[in-house]
């Protein structure tokens, strides 16, 4: 396997870690956080692929009533994603961050 298809292969797992950890960031929040994990270990500092699982981490805390890690957890990211214009993922925390202030 050439170093391209191992990027393809990283690329796909980390999308599927994410991905999974939204979907259980509310129903199963404590999963949700084991899958934004998983993808954190995965990843390298400072990178587009932390950013985003430093978001999924905060999300699931915000639900577990863990307000002042998610906050820590959704503020840390928002400067990289920026750089990065992921304004998918800028959106998330920010509704996350609004979540975690209201409750």
């Amino acid at each position: 396997m050439n170093s391209t298809e191992k990027l393809t292969v990283f690329n796909h797992i980390h999308d599927e870690l994410i991905l999974s950890s939204l979907e259980n960031c509310r129903s199963n929040p404590q999963k949700g956080i084991d899958f934004a994990e998983e993808a954190i270990l995965l990843s390298i500092d400072e990178s587009h692929e932390m950013a985003q699982a430093k978001v999924c981490k905060g999300a699931c805390q915000v639900w577990l009533g863990d307000y002042d890690s998610a906050l820590k957890n959704l503020f840390e990211p928002l400067q990289l994603l920026e750089s990065y214009d992921d304004t998918k993922f800028q959106s998330h925390t920010f509704y996350h961050i609004f979540c975690a202030f209201y409750f």
